[in-house]
């Protein structure tokens, strides 16, 4: 059977082929054989048109997806348009895409949904009682599985066809190849395009503050950057889920707009780091009060499912004529500096600041080998009761760190670099393994008289290690066999316990239930003060 370059069936070779049936036919054969040639030939040109019609529908609905990833628009609006493109093919009520999770492939989610979304949710649904059918084929991309497509109907005695079916499986392939182009489309886009918050990303604003040095070079000006970090905004993400977080810096980057000139150009880099340009014509404007503007226009409460979030930053600030990522490096390293200082405010980056950012890097290189190399030292505080005869109830292990450079290092060279790479909890596990360790150690040595209790070890938690569920089944480890969870005292600060909310709360009723004793640290400096 052939089409002619129009779309059209051959219908004149078929009614050629019906005029040699007849002709075949002898002069004996009666008028049925003559209806029964007719009959299939009917049947065949039926099945012919019904055929061509669905490849037009086909080529149809693959021609709109290819229309949308031409237009670049965002990866979803094409997943959307996939279940949306089979439901009409296939004439169906319902219809669903699911794709692996990003952050688990191998798990199935819903991505996009047409028709009645409640039947689609529907599992195990097939023909029969229910007055329901469906029909599905699995997602590849790059040739692999990538998720599934399924349609569906609620029309009580439609069921759907082998053709039908075969159409879905074609539908599948070619929606594949589209989603695959899509999402190369789609990630080659992030780096230019923030998808969020509609801001340039990192790879268009450094194309920008390329084009800005460019012309502040030929005029003999300097280009301004403003490196922007928003403060502790991890809780915010851990309280109230990524998706209000989400929220959160589409509200963010909404202020910050406002807080700068049309000719400015304000950018996401990815999380909760932006980054500003400003105009470099005006010789006679003060970054410092730009960066004042933007800190106060984060004060006021950003609202999210009817809750107030807080949310502050912390700014860098580099001028100069010097390579675009060597300005915005330095605008980081003096953003690092206002954290240090103690967040929610302005630095401008001075060049000593280099030299401190490389010694920085140095340090945090050595202190990831610290535990492996044995370099970590615990020094005990005899802790004394007053009353009596004054005698040692408990010691407080101090960990001091024996830099194979530098000396014996004090936790305040250390610790806050170890809290905000993560090192820390490495650290800590080993602290209080020693720690225990060597309070079972004097408890045997030295045991407690009758009517005195043994002799205790006190041991300081960071609000890295306390924010971590594992904590608990760490501390109890490393009790087991040596002391027992009364002569353990785990030192929280007040400020960690004041901050941390009801997360940390939690964590320290589990602690509690192991039988250890809590006491607050630094109680006078933070809160209650």
């Amino acid at each position: 059977m052939t089409t002619t370059s129009n779309g059209a069936s051959g219908a004149d070779t078929l009614a050629d082929e019906l005029l040699i049936r007849i002709a075949a036919l002898t002069a004996s054969d009666e008028a049925a054989g003559v209806e029964r040639a007719a009959r299939a030939l009917a049947d065949d040109r039926a099945q012919t048109h019904g055929r061509l019609a669905a490849s037009d529908r086909l080529v149809e609905q693959i021609s709109a997806l290819h229309d949308l990833v031409a237009t670049r628009v965002r990866l979803q609006d094409v997943v959307e348009a996939v279940v949306q493109g089979a439901v009409a093919l296939l004439d169906a009520d319902f219809g669903t895409v699911r794709l692996g999770d990003p952050d688990e492939p191998t798990v199935l989610v819903t991505c996009a949904a047409a028709g009645e979304s409640r039947l689609v949710e529907a599992r195990g649904v097939g023909a029969g009682a229910t007055g329901r059918s469906v029909a599905a084929v699995p997602l590849h991309e790059d040739g692999e599985p990538s998720g599934s497509l399924l349609v569906g109907t609620r029309t009580p005695g439609r069921v759907f066809s082998a053709a039908d079916r075969e159409l879905l499986r074609r539908y599948g392939e070619l929606a594949g190849l589209v989603l695959a182009a899509s999402r190369a489309g789609d990630a080659a886009r992030r780096a230019f395009v923030d998808p969020l918050t509609g801001l340039p990303g990192r790879e268009l604003f450094l194309d920008r503050l390329e084009n800005a040095l460019a012309r502040a070079q030929r005029d003999g000006l300097e280009v301004t950057v403003l490196f922007i970090d928003l403060d502790r905004f991890k809780i915010v993400n851990d309280s109230l889920g990524h998706l209000a977080g989400d929220a959160v810096l589409s509200q963010v980057a909404e202020r910050l707009a406002v807080g700068l000139r049309r000719s400015d150009t304000i950018g996401r880099l990815g999380g909760d780091e932006f980054v500003a340009l400003l105009h470099e014509g005006d010789s006679r404007r003060n970054p410092r009060r730009v960066a004042e503007r933007l800190i106060a226009s984060l004060q006021e409460a950003f609202t999210v499912d009817g809750r107030e979030v807080f949310v502050s930053a912390s700014v860098g600030i580099a001028s100069g004529d010097q390579a675009a990522t060597d300005l915005l490096r330095q605008a980081d390293v003096a953003m690092y500096r206002a954290k240090r200082l103690g967040k929610g405010r302005w630095v401008v980056f001075e060049q000593s600041m280099q030299s401190e950012a490389l010694e920085r890097l140095e340090l945090e290189a050595d202190l990831r080998h610290a535990v492996e190399r044995d370099e970590l030292e615990l020094r005990y505080q005899p802790i004394l009761e007053l009353a009596g005869d004054r005698r040692i109830v408990a010691v407080e292990a101090l960990l001091r760190w024996r830099h194979p450079r530098r000396g014996l290092l004090a936790p305040a060279d250390f610790i806050p670099l170890a809290e905000e790479t993560g090192l820390i909890v490495p650290m800590g596990r080993w602290v209080l393994d020693e720690a225990c360790r060597r309070a079972a150690e004097w408890q045997r040595r030295y045991p407690a008289a009758p009517g005195e209790q043994p002799l205790a070890i006190s041991v300081n938690l960071s609000g890295v290690q306390l924010a971590r569920p594992e904590l608990v089944d760490e501390v109890r480890d490393a009790l087991i066999g040596r002391i027992e969870p009364a002569t353990l005292i785990l030192e929280i600060t007040e400020t960690v316990v004041m901050q941390e909310g009801d997360a940390v709360i939690e964590r320290l009723h589990a602690l509690k239930e192991l039988g250890i004793r809590l006491a607050i640290d630094d109680f006078g400096t933070g809160y209650s003060s």
